[in-house]
């Protein structure tokens, strides 16, 4: 291997490594805004913060189980597997979304409520825009 090609090599993997521990990084970031929801929500009643949680949760586990997937093959695999493990991840996100709604709305009779029920949704929709601006804010 000459110096060029194993130059270009460990760039590809410090890259590589980079793009995975931000990935991480935003999921941490969307577990720790959560808990900050669930606390803030705790202002108004304890329904109120189950809500902000349950839907800060649901984004935070589903985008974890798409990074997870995402960066699961290792640096050298063909093309098409990395592009099938992001579908994978993908499909699995969409999968984990619609179960944990789906629990949640079960397990607490409150969020038939429609207040309560798009507390939570927007708590979703709020945690899962992070993934989109942690990476701004950090740089």
């Amino acid at each position: 291997m000459t110096e060029c090609r194993r130059q270009n090599w460990r760039a590809t993997v410090s890259r590589y490594l980079k793009g995975r521990d931000l990935a991480l990084q935003a999921v941490l970031a969307q577990l720790c805004f959560t808990l900050v929801l669930g606390a803030a929500g705790l202002a108004a009643n304890n329904q109120i913060a189950i809500s902000l949680l349950c839907g800060g949760i649901i984004s935070a586990a589903a985008n974890g189980w798409l990074v997870l997937m995402a960066f699961r093959p290792p640096l050298g695999t063909p093309a098409q597997k990395i592009v099938a493990s992001f579908y994978v991840g993908a499909m699995g996100k969409f999968i984990i979304t619609a179960l944990l709604f789906l629990l949640a709305f079960k397990q607490f009779a409150f969020l038939t409520s429609a207040l309560y029920a798009a507390v939570m949704i927007l708590a979703y929709v709020i945690v899962q825009s992070i993934v989109w601006i942690y990476p701004l804010v950090r740089r």
